[in-house]
Order: C-alpha cells, then structure tokens, then sequence
C-alpha cells in the first residue's frame, strides 16, 4: 500500500490518480514498472507487485508519482526465504520435522548393536576393494598380492577336467614366441592392390576353359564385327585426323593424295574476313602486298554469315587487302570464313614462295636410276610447240575415267562448275542449291544445320 496526497497542502489524500511507477532492483538504475494498480480510497492505492519484480536479491526502491501529487517511495528487502512461511521460512533443506528423524547416537552407529553392524563394515570393505569395478563382468582384472597364487592355494581338483585342454595349449614358454618389437605389419595396401587384380580372375586360374569361353565370344577372323556408337566415332575421329604428308598415304589412286592434291592446288588461301560491304572484301593483314594478286580467282564463303556464297574477285589492293566482288554480295559476310579458288591459268605470281620445295617430295623418289630415264622418255615426246591430236574416243575415255567411287572426272567437273560458277540459291538457312552452268537444274543440293554445317549433299551429275 502507498498513500498519495495532494501537492498543494501536502496533506490531503489524492484520489483518482493514474500512477507512473519507476523502480531500481539491488542499487541499479530506475526503470519503468507496470504492477497493477487498485486504487484503496482516501488516497490508498496498493501495488501487486509480481515475480519479475522482485527477482532480483537486495534492495527495491519504488518510486511513484501522480499528476498534482507529491512523489512518494518506499524500500523493500527482497530475501531468499518467505518470512510469511510459518513452517519452514520457505527454505528447500528444512523439508521435513525434526521430529520425525532418527534418535541413534554416532556410537551406536559404528558399533555392532541393533539395528547396525557397523563394526563389520570396515571388514567388508577390505574384501570388497580386491574386486574389479564390476565383479559380475566376465574378464575383469582383480588385482590379486603378489604370490597369491602358489601350489599350496590351488586345492585339489581346483582345475576341472573342462579347462585341461586349455591348460594343454601352453605347452611352450612364452618367452620361445615372437617378440613385439620383432613383429613386422602386413603390407597391407599391396595386399589390396594384389586383391583387386586377382578378384578379375575366374575361381580357378589355372583352368583354360575360362578363356576358351571367353575367346568363343569374339568375332572370327573374317566375321563381321559390330561396333558401338563410341567405337565408330572413334574410327571416324581417327580417319579425318590421320596427318597427310608426302610420305603417308600417297598411292597414285589413294583418297589421301586426291584430298593433298585439292588442298594445295585448288584451295590457295584460306582466312578470316576483316570486314566487307555490299561488293567488297577485307582480306586478313596477312595476305599479299602485291596488287591484283588475288585477281580473276574465285572465293567460296565456307563459315559465318552469308555462308554459300561464291563470288570471282578483282582489283586486289595489297596495302588494303581491299578486293572487288563481281556481283554484289546478297549477304554481307562480315567476319565470315572463306577459302580461294584457282582454276585455269595459273600465272607465276600466284604461286607462292616456298610452294615447292624438297621437302614436297618424298626422299629417293627421282633419284639416279629414274631420272635417265626419266629424260629419255621426255626427249621422245613432242617439244614445246607442237601439237598432239587425241581423238574424241580418247577424250571420252578420260573424261569417262572414275575418279572417286562411280563418278567420273566429267560428273566431277560439273560438280566442282556448279558450285564455283553456278548459280546458289537456300542461302543462308538452307538448302543451298547450286544450279548447273546453264541453269537448267539443281546440280548440288545441300542441307545445312543451324551452325552452318553442310550436313547432307544430294548429286546430279548427269
């Protein structure tokens, strides 16, 4: 309870009031409190203060005030015992009547009279600290005096019939066995190593039948052999990355020496654009400082936009790289790939340096016994000037000749005339159409892939 009065005589008890309530827990800092409030009469009010304030052990002042009230305080003693507990102040330890405990002195406790035997307890004891921590545990130690154990202890038929053979197991001294530090481990990573090769051998090694089975699963010579999908990708990897030199795949008739011989002769350059526009082409800065060098030759766009495209080149600058297109690009191919084309005359400044060489030629391959004859056979031929006739038989059959497969060189060249001096339509999607010189049909018709990859070719060579 808290008694409020009025602030101007100081002596009247104010009532009505909303009280604000500060208090400082064990000499700490003032702060704001909210018990509940129950207004008394006559300017009583009492306070109902809760566990979380009066947690805290020491002093609790109170602080209150009111509008037009002097401020009043009080000092509470906030203990660890309930003075209102008339039993046992509230303390934990006095949890029973003393009247209620034993009445035995500490003499009658130690001794051996009703109802202890204390006496016995120190004996007890000293047997009991020889046994292990769990008596009833099987193979705990029991820590036993030294010769504790003589001939004389053990009565007779100590030792049953059930453990003789176990005693029959020591038949050497200790001492005759392998000593710790004379004990190597096993290698036992090898051991593993050894484990997972001889896992991969069938049960008994050494019986061939194993292996006969096995070898019974392959193909025989001869025998067709079916690949998977890895295999063949594999073979077909190693096929098209097989290096072609002079030295490798050079039979008069192989794939590998037409394959060189298209590469070297009638691909004469390949690159990268710099730039172009609607009819001109940037070569890359490498290529030739000499005017017109790249003149009246064809170039193929092979990559990039306006992939398909053949247009015949003129006006080559050399300081630029700037060349002529003649028509007009349909796609401007700005840093698209392309390969150049020579066919018909050849002139001197189109080869370029180093293009033969000794080591285009494989070594003993005109060497003392083929070089006589070699010239006997030139000096029979006609000289530079004359003229030879071939018939038309003879033109057909040379014409006629197959060169890859069916195709002859006459299906061949109106194939290589239809891509490099026909007409291209499909470009760039696809399918590109390359018509034959006159115009008159599709002579080439290729698929191509969203990257631009010529996927598929169907051939008119008639």
């Amino acid at each position: 309870m808290i008694l409020m009065v009025d602030s101007t005589d100081h002596v009247t008890g104010k009532t009505g009031l909303t009280l604000t309530i500060t208090a400082s827990k064990a000499g700490g800092a003032f702060a704001s409190i909210t018990p509940t409030v129950t207004e008394r009469g006559s300017g009583w009010y009492s306070l109902a203060l809760t566990t979380s304030h009066t947690d805290t052990l020491g002093d609790l002042a109170v602080h209150v005030t009111g509008t037009a009230a002097d401020p009043a305080d009080f000092l509470l003693s906030i203990v660890a015992y309930n003075p209102e507990d008339s039993a046992g102040l509230g303390l934990s330890r006095v949890d029973a009547a003393v009247s209620t405990r034993s009445t035995l002195t500490q003499a009658q406790i130690v001794s051996d009279s009703t109802p202890f035997l204390g006496a016995s307890v120190a004996s007890i004891k000293a047997k009991t600290d020889n046994l292990p921590a769990s008596p009833a545990a099987v193979g705990s130690a029991m820590t036993l005096a030294p010769d504790s154990i003589t001939a004389a202890t053990i009565a007779a038929g100590a030792i049953g019939s059930s453990e003789a053979p176990l005693l029959a197991n020591l038949d050497a001294t200790v001492s005759s066995r392998l000593a710790t530090a004379g004990y190597t481990a096993p290698a036992n990573a090898d051991i593993t190593t050894i484990k997972a090769k001889t896992d991969n051998l069938p049960s008994d090694p050494a019986d061939e039948s194993s292996l006969q089975a096995a070898i019974a699963t392959r193909a025989a010579p001869g025998a067709a052999m079916t690949l998977t999908s890895v295999e063949e990708d594999a073979i077909v990897d190693k096929v098209w990355d097989e290096p072609l030199t002079g030295l490798t795949h050079n039979g008069a008739t192989s794939a590998g020496r037409r394959v060189r011989e298209l590469a070297d002769v009638v691909v004469i350059e390949r690159g990268t654009l710099q730039g172009a526009t609607a009819g001109t082409a940037t070569l890359p800065a490498t290529f030739s400082a000499v005017d017109g060098y790249y003149d009246h030759i064809l170039m193929v766009i092979s990559g990039g936009i306006g992939v398909g495209q053949v247009r015949p080149l003129q006006d080559y600058v050399g300081l630029t790289k700037i060349v002529n297109v003649n028509p007009d690009w349909a796609v401007i191919p700005t840093g698209a790939d392309f390969e150049l084309y020579a066919f018909g005359e050849v002139h001197v400044h189109e080869i370029h340096e180093g293009a033969i060489s000794s080591e285009s030629f494989i070594t003993g391959a005109i060497n003392a016994t083929v070089a006589p004859a070699l010239d006997a056979a030139v000096s029979s031929r006609a000289t530079a000037g004359d003229s030879m006739a071939l018939t038309s038989g003879a033109v057909d059959a040379i014409l006629d000749d197959a060169v890859e497969g069916t195709v002859t060189l006459r299906q061949a060249l109106r194939v290589v005339l239809a891509v490099l001096a026909g007409k291209a339509v499909g470009a760039p999607d696809g399918p590109i159409a390359y018509r034959d010189i006159g115009d008159t049909k599709d002579r080439v018709i290729g698929l191509i892939d969203g990257d631009g990859n010529r996927t598929s070719v169907t051939l008119d060579v008639n």
